[in-house]
């Protein structure tokens, strides 16, 4: 068990103490009920994310990941990182075992990071959302100051620690 589980742990207790002191327990079993019908909703794209990492890890030889996102891997990594990190589709119970299988299979740091600073930042399945709520504009506007960011922490992050 991840120590990630803590600070959830800590939070839940806090909002489960606020709720049934402030709003009391009907309004707790609400939020609880709420809560259980998010995760059934949630679950099954969860489960198909973690199956496409364990067949990431299992299929994609980890010479072929070192080859295209290793250390020796250059510019190209790079660029394939942000590519990739752009189209995985979906939140970060999707990006993450993706990203985290790549990493495992040998990406080096800075492609690593590039596929997530790029999947947070150019993602297409949130740019869709972006436009919808914020307009063409504002996202064309972001875009454009944004683009590069993906590549900048990918390298920055290969120098500090690669």
């Amino acid at each position: 068990m991840s120590l990630a589980i803590v600070p959830l742990v800590l939070f839940f207790s806090c909002f489960f103490i606020i709720s049934l002191y402030k709003k009391g327990r009907d309004a707790t079993w609400q939020s609880l009920a709420g809560g259980y019908r998010m995760m059934r909703g949630l679950l099954p794209i969860m489960l198909l994310a973690f199956l496409v990492s364990g067949f990431l890890e299992v299929t994609v030889s980890p010479h072929l990941i070192q080859n295209w996102l290793g250390e020796k891997a250059g510019v190209k990594g790079y660029l394939v990182s942000m590519a990739a990190g752009a189209l995985i589709p979906g939140g970060p119970y999707n990006a993450f075992p993706i990203i985290g299988a790549v990493y495992r299979a040998g990406a080096a740091i800075g492609p690593a990071v590039t596929m997530l600073t790029s999947w947070g930042i150019l993602g297409i399945s949130l740019i869709i959302y972006e436009i919808a709520f914020l307009g063409l504009r504002f996202t064309a506007v972001r875009l454009v100051l944004m683009f590069w960011a993906p590549l900048a922490a990918g390298l920055v992050a290969q120098y500090l620690f690669g």
